[in-house]
């Protein structure tokens, strides 16, 4: 089996690198029309910290904001794990996992 990741596209209006990912089919109802907020950190002097705020539907496409294909694929990366979080909604932390888990 092969694990298909997202990686970083050119579009054809603009010079700037994206992220595109599929929402899967079970989640598309639910999540048509709701916004997921993207954060991008600070990844040098030409690439200043971000928030995007992107609407679902089919798919999830949000611009990195970088031309720089090293860059890129680190914010691909945290793309990927916001929208992977957005489709499994907040997380429920339990009494047991708030005293296991080191605060750091």
């Amino acid at each position: 089996m092969v694990l298909r990741m997202t990686r970083p596209a050119k579009r054809p209006d603009s010079t700037f690198l994206t992220f595109r990912k599929r929402v899967p089919a079970d989640l598309q109802q639910k999540a048509r029309g709701r916004a997921v907020t993207f954060q991008f950190p600070e990844a040098g002097e030409a690439n200043p910290a971000v928030a995007v705020t992107v609407t679902m539907g089919d798919f999830v496409k949000v611009s990195l904001r970088t031309r720089e294909p090293s860059v890129a694929k680190a914010l691909a990366g945290m793309a990927e794990a916001a929208h992977s979080q957005a489709g499994r909604g907040p997380l429920r932390r339990t009494l047991y996992k708030t005293f296991a888990d080191p605060p750091f």
